[in-house]
């Protein structure tokens, strides 16, 4: 409860610590003073009327049952700027009362979703850059290292102190030679930083791109002292209102359009800011994805410490280093609200982080962003499977199984698109190349089957099919145990026992292999042991282990959580002949990809993708699978056009029209001449391939030779 005479002493101390528009914030927000301004009334004349209206406010909060947590949210605003304000709200807020003190912890941000770490990881994570260059000084070259977001298709925002001594060391347009970008520097298994990549050019996977001759857009001020500053008076306020440490620079080329993966997929996007800016709660979640030294990339989460008196800048205790600097920081939601410029260390302590707020930045680089809530380009087509960055494994005329595999892949528990039938009866037309583009376009946490005549022959029965998939799938082999008996023969014969055998094989089977692969697909584990881990870790760290992680490491009954050990499982039959199925293995495979007939398919069989490969099942309906007819004369000229597009598509490049029909008129010409010899279809596909893997390796090289 907080006092009339409680009020009457905070008020002048809350007007000394704080400016009238972070009061107000902090009013809105956590006090639900939507009225703030009527609550001024008659008090507008009197010399003391700041003191007066913040009066009234607390009055309003504690009447509305939110003075305390109001309070709180002043707190860690003000405690490292306003000594006697946060002694006097300390004593206040928590004193000897710990129930008081665990209840204002409770309203911080505590678990963040799954969900939104999954985004997190799986979309922004791609958007972050790590800045490195070298720059010339009398007694060398010297480096600057930092990291960048995307913001727009070619413009990346981060501190302006990176690129501070490159341009003090050279002039402004030559900065490009000096300074390069680099995304999906993320290899933790080769623990190099950046420098040591590009100087021994083993960069891998990492992509590399160049400044735009006209490099730098907008930017603001180094600060002069940043991080030092506990309790800044009104002209340094002043000063870190104007020197926010910001670079938006421009690259060479749009990063933003390109995919994440050069061989095609989701195109890598930008980092979008929201319409209106939510401020930051009490002690709320601050994540921040990193290249702390030019490291690969990692993050880490912490909480909201404090916000500076000038509202320019919050402090959080999330782990960072040096070349950290321009990393973003967001919130629970994901929203960018910082960018990150120093460690905060008044008189040289290290306190907490650093950063500039989003808000005071984004009016200054709004008019060079692009459009609010720009959907991302589609996918760019998978065009080729070789992993090598310099080899080329073109995928030509086989967009029916790319579009199938993209929908198959989509939904896990979607009723359709879970049959794909290739049709061909000759050899080298693509059947085992198919098993190639889904091994590379598929999740990483889907598993692949295959059968095939020469490694892996078909089964020739229901049971010893099951024992096949659970043993690939390592389901232990004691759950065989709990298989539903094959039926008897019944007395009667005939028709009786043939459908006892049926509804056994195509209903029975199919629905106690689902039952099995749902408790084993999915893991549980108990939260506890996860929590335990990361006290223990924290605490060997001499770091504070946060409340929800204490109160769930102590928790005295198992707190389960669900994990998926795979998402999709992708069975392929390889050079299929259906007339190598028994006729009770059939059923099986029917009832498990379709579901019995007028009955609906368990949603665990759903999470099965089939492939045959070769010929057409003829147990299986045809309106439930995509089939597609392999031959050389589906490679047609619009076919080469669409792969070869995609190649600079998935660069973020748009092809020159004139380029396209030129391969794919060549491409098409050495396919004829095969033809015309009365070679095989294998040699036609063959000689297509390699002409336009061979352009691609000399266009994609910049015109260099490879």
């Amino acid at each position: 409860m907080l006092t009339s005479d409680a009020i009457d002493q905070l008020a002048p101390l809350i007007v000394d610590g704080l400016t009238e528009r972070m009061f107000r914030q902090d009013a809105v927000t956590f006090a639900d003073v939507a009225n703030y301004d009527q609550l001024a009334g008659a008090s507008l004349h009197l010399p003391d009327a700041r003191v007066v209206h913040v009066r009234q406010v607390l009055n309003h909060a504690e009447k509305n049952g939110k003075s305390l947590l109001l309070l709180e949210a002043i707190l860690h605003r003000v405690s490292d700027c306003a000594p006697e304000l946060t002694e006097r709200l300390a004593k206040l807020l928590y004193g000897e009362n710990a129930s008081t003190h665990q209840a204002m912890l409770a309203r911080r941000d505590n678990f963040l979703e799954s969900t939104t770490l999954k985004r997190y990881f799986t979309e922004i994570e791609d958007r972050i850059c790590c800045i490195y260059g070298q720059f010339p000084t009398q007694e060398g070259y010297k480096p600057t290292v930092g990291t960048g977001w995307l913001v727009g298709p070619d413009l990346v925002l981060t501190a302006m102190h990176v690129m501070q001594p490159v341009i003090d060391a050279v002039q402004t347009e030559k900065v490009p030679e000096y300074v390069q970008v680099y995304f999906d520097h993320v290899d933790h298994s080769r623990t190099l930083a950046i420098d040591a990549l590009v100087h021994g050019n083993h960069l891998g996977s990492i992509s590399r791109v160049l400044l735009a001759q006209d490099w730098m857009v907008a930017s603001s001020p180094v600060m002069p002292g940043d991080g030092t500053h506990a309790a800044p008076d009104p002209t340094v306020q002043a000063q870190l209102a104007t020197n926010l440490d910001f670079a938006l620079i421009r690259l060479a080329e749009p990063a933003g359009r390109m995919a994440v993966d050069r061989n095609g997929g989701r195109r890598r996007h930008w980092i979008e800011f929201p319409n209106q800016s939510n401020p930051l709660g009490v002690a709320a979640r601050i994540m921040i994805s990193q290249h702390p030294n030019g490291s690969p990339r990692v993050y880490d989460v912490g909480r909201l410490a404090s916000i500076c008196i000038s509202n320019t800048r919050f402090r959080y205790d999330t782990e960072t280093a040096k070349g950290t600097s321009g990393a973003p920081c967001f919130d629970r939601n994901l929203q960018p609200v910082g960018l990150h410029v120093a460690a905060f260390q008044p008189a040289y302590l290290p306190l907490a982080n650093q950063a500039v707020s989003i808000e005071h930045i984004l009016p200054q680089i709004q008019a060079y962003l692009p459009g609010s809530a720009q959907p991302p380009e589609p996918p760019v087509i998978r065009w080729n499977l070789a992993k090598a960055q310099d080899k080329y494994e073109v995928v030509i005329g086989r967009r029916a199984l790319l579009d199938w595999a993209q929908q198959a892949g989509a939904n896990p528990e979607d009723a359709a698109m879970r049959i794909y039938i290739a049709e061909s009866q000759d050899t080298g037309t693509g059947k085992t190349f198919s098993i190639s583009v889904i091994d590379r376009i598929k999740a990483t946490d889907d598993v692949l089957i295959v059968f095939d005549p020469k490694t892996r022959p078909m089964p020739d029965t229901v049971e010893s099919f099951v024992a096949a998939l659970f043993d690939l799938l390592f389901i232990p082999v004691s759950e065989l145990a709990g298989m539903p008996p094959r039926p008897t023969s019944d007395l009667s014969g005939g028709d009786l026992t043939q459908g006892k055998q049926t509804v056994w094989a195509s209903k029975t089977m199919p629905a106690w292999v689902a039952e099995v692969h749902g408790r084993h697909r999915i893991r549980k584990i108990d939260g506890r042991d996860t929590a335990r881990l990361a006290r223990s870790s924290l605490q060997d760290l001499g770091k504070e282990v946060p409340p929800d992680i204490q109160e769930l490491a102590d928790k005295t009954e198992a707190q389960w959580q669900e994990r998926e050990r795979w998402r999709l499982v992708w069975i392929a039959f390889d050079d299929f002949r259906q007339n190598a199925m028994g006729a009770e293995l059939r059923e099986f495979i029917a009832g498990s990809s379709e579901g019995p007939p007028n009955g609906d398919l368990p949603r665990e069989l759903r999470r099965f993708r089939w492939l045959f490969l070769g010929d057409t099942p003829d147990f299986l309906g045809e309106e439930n699978a995509v089939t597609e007819e392999l031959h050389p004369n589906s490679i047609t000229e619009a076919g080469i056009k669409e792969v070869v597009a995609a190649a600079w598509h998935a660069r973020g490049r748009d092809p020159d029209e004139q380029a396209l029909g030129d391969i794919a008129g060549m491409a098409m010409a050495y396919k004829q001449d095969e033809q015309n010899r009365g070679s095989p279809p294998a040699k036609q596909i063959m000689e297509v391939q390699r002409h336009v893997n061979i352009v691609l390796r000399y266009k994609l090289n910049g015109g260099n030779k490879p």
